[in-house]
């Protein structure tokens, strides 16, 4: 077969075209650190990356909501220390109060160091975090706790829901993030059926102190003691959700670690490989090109000719 100077030319700007995009791939790949430059380098490895970054973003929400889970638990378990200390300052007061020894005039003055306390624990379970109540349930908008509106008893009121907020840990785990009033406070039995709801007793160890009752005063603190336990059961669950939240938080570092480490493997280039590989293309390009020259000089002089 006669090969002709036609032949030879459109052969090597084939050649010539494809070190160039050889080159170009390789350039792209150190610049950028990526393997893959587009579906059609590797679809398999594409389609991989892919479903790792899917897996990466879901990790990310989560991760998110890992935050926003202490964050909530953090508040109610600071709460429910708050609300502890409050009571066992009053029953501290109370026991004061129930000795024969203590005055009258003590005991009123004892009085007002309890309704320092309910003050104290109101100003707590109605707190608000950006404008919005805490402890109110879905109802976020008003005081979960106030005076009851027709006087009487109970003194004091809850004026929220039973609404709790859950928040996911993986596809398949919520954990309860939230507390209320309700349950804080036992309106309506939430803790402890059997007991008064703590605000009814502190009022009433108030009033007995004021009316020098000491049988009242007894009361008063053996119902207060039942609050107390109550508030510390209820700060121990907290707790328990606050340490699953803390495994899910190492689940999901150890998770985007691995996958991350993946994704490296199926879409990152090795450096050392790649600008090896590079160097050598460049030396067929310059190669190629020089070739192409030389064709074209010795095309031009037989034309010449």
């Amino acid at each position: 077969m006669r090969i002709t100077t036609q032949m030879m030319n459109t052969s090597m700007q084939a050649n010539l075209g494809s070190a160039i995009d050889r080159l170009m791939t390789l350039q792209n790949q150190a610049s950028s650190g990526k393997r893959i430059q587009s579906v059609s380098d590797d679809p398999i490895g594409a389609a991989q990356a892919m479903g790792y970054r899917s897996s990466l973003a879901s990790i990310a929400q989560y991760s998110k909501n890992v935050t926003q889970a202490k964050l909530q638990l953090g508040l109610a378990d600071s709460t429910l220390s708050d609300v502890t200390k409050a009571l066992q300052e009053a029953k501290r007061v109370g026991l004061q109060g129930a000795n024969a020894a203590t005055s009258d005039d003590q005991r009123k003055a004892m009085a007002v160091q309890v309704q320092q306390q309910i003050d104290n624990i109101l100003q707590d379970v109605n707190a608000t975090n950006l404008d919005h109540h805490l402890y109110g349930g879905f109802a976020t908008t008003s005081d979960p706790v106030s005076l009851n509106p027709a006087g009487g008893s109970p003194p004091y009121v809850y004026n929220g829901d039973d609404g709790v907020t859950k928040v996911a840990m993986n596809d398949s785990t919520e954990i309860q993030t939230s507390l209320t009033a309700k349950q804080i406070l036992n309106f309506g039995g939430a803790a402890d059926a059997s007991s008064p709801d703590l605000m009814t007793t502190l009022v009433g160890l108030r009033d007995a102190l004021n009316a020098n009752d000491t049988t009242a005063i007894q009361t008063g603190l053996k119902n207060l003691e039942g609050g107390i336990q109550s508030t510390i059961t209820l700060r121990g669950l907290v707790g328990a959700r606050a340490q699953q939240v803390e495994l899910h938080a190492t689940r999901l570092s150890d998770a985007e670690a691995t996958i991350s480490e993946q994704l490296t493997s199926v879409e990152d280039v090795d450096i050392t490989k790649v600008l090896t590989q590079l160097q050598t293309e460049q030396n067929v390009y310059q190669a190629s090109l020089l070739a192409t020259s030389k064709m074209v000089q010795s095309s031009l002089a037989d034309y010449l000719k």
